[in-house]
């Protein structure tokens, strides 16, 4: 299994969590950086939210290591129909 780099951002210091299984997505855009989390992990400062939004790239790594399980509903549907 290859482990793919989802930074879209260009910013090196998100490599690293670019390849996280934990990560979906991240990008950029007017409003800062995201970081959408794959199914079965929530923002564990938001519990429910699915995505961490922050200005910067050291407050994604920051708010990344607080990345928690989730088995919401909605992630459970989810995993339940790969």
């Amino acid at each position: 299994m290859t482990n793919t780099n989802r930074n879209t951002t260009g910013l090196k210091t998100l490599n690293r969590l670019g390849t996280d299984p934990r990560v979906s997505n991240i990008y950029r855009d007017s409003d800062g950086i995201w970081c959408e989390l794959a199914d079965g992990f929530q923002n564990g400062t938001d519990p429910g939210t699915h995505a961490i939004h922050e200005d910067t790239a050291r407050d994604v790594i920051s708010s990344a290591s607080l990345i928690q399980p989730c088995g919401c509903d909605e992630c459970l549907e989810r995993m339940s129909s790969r």
